[in-house]
């Protein structure tokens, strides 16, 4: 059976910009044909991100059989649930597909499409980046999770983690494989090319300063913000500056931190950054950090190394294991050490040299993990589970 005779249908509840390289490798993959792969979002916008999602926009002109099931408009109420059941039912029974691939394993989507695929006999594909130490595990919750992972034919996820946790839970380790969490590393490249070209404009234009730690992040706990504020206040650095972009609820908590810590005007919170000018704040950076408790992945630290821009980067992260490689292009620390994370700070700091080797690094080690893999490894798996023969 050729890639011709595989029927896709690939849901997701909203795409963003960071899915869109993803879903045209797929579409690109399957000779670029609609007509064997039909992408359908449930929803028009992201309950958690919130600016413009333009390269999204750009994938739905380009292919207008992309199908949206709800317009939602900001702070409009999602639909009901029986209103979302009537669209996916009526859309599967219509498409027939022969293989379905969703998100997460613990969503109304997921579930559903999980049932309905059974029903009418189609194979389903997993795609997840769950690994053992996200959170606390009970045996209890674990043993029902493991029913229903077990039902999923295949699964695509982050990392060598992540294989670990989906095989526990009962999807069979060779149907299982990598390439989940991808960006458009050739976006990156190219841009963070064309910015390095223009930094003294570029600097005047954002208000950049000459040198700055940067931190892309959600403003929650789990972030662990305090202690990469604590770490920065220690360095006492006279010509450094930190930049924190991003939005949440501990926002104001950071700010009172930073007063009392006598660093304020050494710190900047930005909130809005379009994803069409987010490459110029990682390329003009010295180095990116990222100190999680807990990350899945952390997608950030991908477009920072795609950009050529060292890391540091939490052992909780679900991409450190894959992406960063300690001492080559980035530093891998404890988030509980803050000891250790301000030697990885101050040997980046201190050291221009150290800072352009693991530059020089970060885009070899990046390409390798890009939307070609995410696209080769749902082929791959498509063909072990229909037994699919080249």
């Amino acid at each position: 059976m050729s890639n011709s005779e595989i029927k896709i249908q690939f849901f997701i509840y909203n795409i963003g910009d960071y899915h869109v390289a993803r879903i045209q490798s797929l579409i690109d993959k399957f000779h670029g044909s609609v007509n064997q792969i039909q992408i359908i979002e449930i929803f028009s916008k992201s309950k958690f991100y919130q600016h413009t999602q333009n390269r999204r926009e750009d994938l739905l002109n380009k292919y207008p059989d992309i199908i949206t099931f709800f317009d939602i408009q900001t702070n409009q109420a999602e639909p009901s649930p029986t209103k979302i059941l009537y669209h996916i039912v009526s859309n599967l029974f219509r498409y027939r597909p022969n293989l379905v691939i969703t998100l997460g394993y613990d969503t109304f989507l997921s579930n559903l499409l999980l049932i309905l695929s059974k029903i009418i006999g189609a194979k389903i594909i997993l795609l997840s980046e769950s690994k053992q130490d996200d959170l606390p595990r009970s045996k209890f919750k674990e043993s029902l999770k493991k029913l229903i992972v077990s039902l999923y034919n295949a699964a695509l996820v982050g990392g060598e983690r992540h294989i670990n946790y989906i095989a526990s839970l009962g999807i069979p380790r060779n149907l299982i494989l990598k390439g989940y969490d991808v960006v458009d590393n050739k976006y990156f490249f190219d841009k963070s090319e064309i910015a390095q070209k223009n930094i003294p404009e570029l600097r005047l234009k954002y208000n950049l300063p000459e040198n700055y730690i940067l931190c892309v992040s959600r403003l929650v706990k789990r972030k662990n913000l305090t202690t990469l504020l604590n770490v920065f206040a220690k360095l006492n650095s006279s010509t450094y500056k930190l930049v924190i972009i991003g939005y949440g609820p501990e926002k104001d908590n950071l700010l009172k931190q930073c007063t009392e810590l006598n660093i304020c005007d050494k710190v900047m919170f930005i909130e809005n950054v379009s994803n069409q000018d987010i490459y110029i704040y990682y390329t003009l950076a010295s180095f990116f950090v990222l100190l999680s408790f807990s990350e899945q992945w952390g997608l950030s630290v991908n477009e920072s190394l795609a950009c050529g821009t060292p890391v540091i980067v939490s052992r909780s992260c679900g991409c450190v294991d894959e992406i960063v490689i300690d001492g080559y292009n980035g530093y891998v620390v404890d988030p509980y050490e803050i000891n250790d994370i301000e030697r990885a700070f101050i040997s980046l700091i201190d050291s221009p040299s150290k800072r352009k080797y693991f530059s020089n690094n970060s885009r070899s080690v990046i390409s390798k993990y890009g939307p070609s893999l995410f696209a080769d490894n749902i082929e791959a798996l498509s063909k072990q589970i229909m037994q699919i023969t080249s």
